[in-house]
């Protein structure tokens, strides 16, 4: 198991935030593939808007949380118990 933590700017307030924070997670990305990594995940899930453009840089699957969490969201159990609440993350 390989943790490699990334502290990023305050997120995405400026474009200039953004570019450091996408420029810091492609490098993690990358020394995590050269390292060895089977598979990435990104635990913040504000960070996942930046997945796609994460994920064409390697051929190691990167575990996009937001899917997972809509397509769970979609379960019929779910939606009967908490269909008036809204789960989400401001970037």
């Amino acid at each position: 198991m390989i943790i490699h933590s990334v502290p990023t700017p305050d997120l995405v307030f400026s474009e200039a935030d953004r570019n450091a924070t996408v420029k810091a997670l492609s490098d993690s990305v990358k020394l995590l593939e050269r390292d060895g990594a089977d598979f990435i995940v990104i635990t913040c899930l504000s960070l996942h808007s930046f997945h796609a453009k994460l994920q064409r840089l390697t051929k190691i699957p990167i575990i996009d949380f937001s899917k997972i969490i809509a397509n769970h969201c979609q379960v019929p159990v779910f939606l009967r118990h908490f269909s008036r609440y809204c789960l989400g993350a401001i970037p």
